[in-house]
């Protein structure tokens, strides 16, 4: 199965275009094979138009195209029906789209917002946000932090230990951007039973990387990006379960959303609709929908064996090197799984610096504070993130240069 990814790469045109380029920086942003990158050429080349605005043929035949893609993406993430699918513009703007929804329409005064403090900003300041607008309203929610295990995992005992009559909603993290560690999201599901409590998944370093299925998981809403998964960049899913959208309707509206004004009042014809105001990424869509195909072929359960592979043979290279400390996730498992992320730092050298070095050999990795709010140990570390074009030779020459920076 190895070879068959390595012959995988050949299939990216940036690896062809930069065959010296080791790239270590996939959970900010995957390379894009050439079925996506022709997909877009060919809808601005031959198939432009506006869904769902106009009567002619190549309007309404990229708006049946459209559809169908939203139901490859309800196949994909396991989803009940297809209008539980809503086209955004990428993760940041469907954790936004939850938090201000439910926020503006569902909460009340003196609920609880279970969350992890270490979680990427784009999970974490939208709630913090909201919290402040309702309490220039009079409303008053508090934000319940709970812990991450060693592992890089959410604590489930702390933040079942933090569930109380109150508890509204569970932010809850699939897997981590730093620590790249699967917090069993089922678990929290099974723990609360049928209590009336939201389960808010951030699923941006799963989807495409690892089989989701939203039901398994029991997640309520669950969002993603498309670019961190093959398709292009501004383009992003939300899923809201049937359950939960009655009590969920959108904050942000206009054109084209299916919204009529009857005696002042709303009119709402369809959820999916409601959500999707004024015109929509629909070359995004299309990659997103290439995006998935491409997948789909390769084989998701190969695409997560083989990062598996590839995050246990990295963890075993990296621990030759000198002065280096690992943050929390594979380095700590018993057990020869990984999704491909893996954090550290060096002892005597920034983060910065040593990216930099790197960056002139050719390996390209992510350093800094991988957007976390909360200041720790190990949210200024160097991250290695890896898909299915990288290899163990990439990691040989990773190892090999770190080595020689190090002495």
């Amino acid at each position: 199965m190895y070879r068959v990814m390595l012959d995988i790469k050949s299939q990216f045109p940036f690896f062809t275009n930069h065959p010296d380029v080791v790239y270590l920086d996939s959970a900010a942003t995957t390379q894009k094979p050439k079925v996506v990158i022709d997909a877009l050429a060919d809808f601005y080349t031959n198939d432009n138009a506006n869904a769902g605005r106009s009567s002619y043929s190549l309007a309404s035949k990229l708006a049946t195209q459209i559809e169908h893609i939203r139901a490859d993406v309800q196949r994909f993430i396991g989803a009940h029906d297809a209008q539980e699918i809503l086209f955004t513009a990428g993760a940041t703007d469907s954790l936004n789209k939850v938090a201000y929804s439910l926020g503006m329409n569902y909460l009340q005064d003196n609920d609880e917002i279970l969350y992890c403090p270490y979680d990427h900003k784009s999970f974490v300041l939208p709630w913090l946000n909201v919290q402040k607008l309702l309490k220039d309203k009079g409303i008053h929610i508090r934000m319940v932090p709970f812990e991450m295990t060693k592992m890089g995992s959410i604590d489930r005992e702390d933040l079942f230990s933090k569930i109380t009559a109150k508890t509204k909603v569970i932010n809850a993290t699939h897997i981590h951007n730093i620590y790249g560690a699967d917090s069993d999201i089922n678990q929290i599901k099974k723990h609360i039973g049928d209590k009336d409590i939201i389960i808010n998944v951030d699923a941006s370093q799963s989807v495409g990387h690892i089989p989701v299925n939203v039901q398994e998981l029991g997640a309520d809403t669950l969002s993603f990006s498309g670019h961190k998964m093959f398709a292009g960049q501004g383009i992003g899913v939300l899923y809201i379960s049937q359950r939960l959208q009655q009590f969920i309707p959108p904050v942000f509206v206009g054109g084209g959303n299916g919204i009529t004004i009857k005696d002042r009042n709303k009119e709402i014809s369809s959820f999916t609709q409601s959500y999707e105001a004024g015109t929509q990424n629909y070359a995004g869509i299309i990659t997103l929908g290439k995006a998935i195909e491409f997948i789909e072929k390769v084989g998701i359960e190969k695409i997560h064996t083989h990062l598996a592979e590839l995050t246990q043979y990295l963890v075993s290279k990296l621990r030759s090197i000198k002065g280096i400390e690992f943050a929390y996730g594979p380095y700590y498992w018993r057990c020869s799984d990984g999704m491909g992320i893996v954090s550290f730092k060096i002892d005597k050298i920034s983060p910065e610096e040593l990216g930099f070095i790197l960056a002139e050999k050719g390996i390209l990795v992510r350093t800094g504070d991988h957007c976390i709010s909360t200041h720790d140990e190990f949210n200024d570390t160097i991250r290695v993130s890896m898909h299915i074009y990288n290899t163990k030779e990439d990691i040989d020459k990773l190892q090999d240069v770190l080595e020689k920076i190090v002495g």
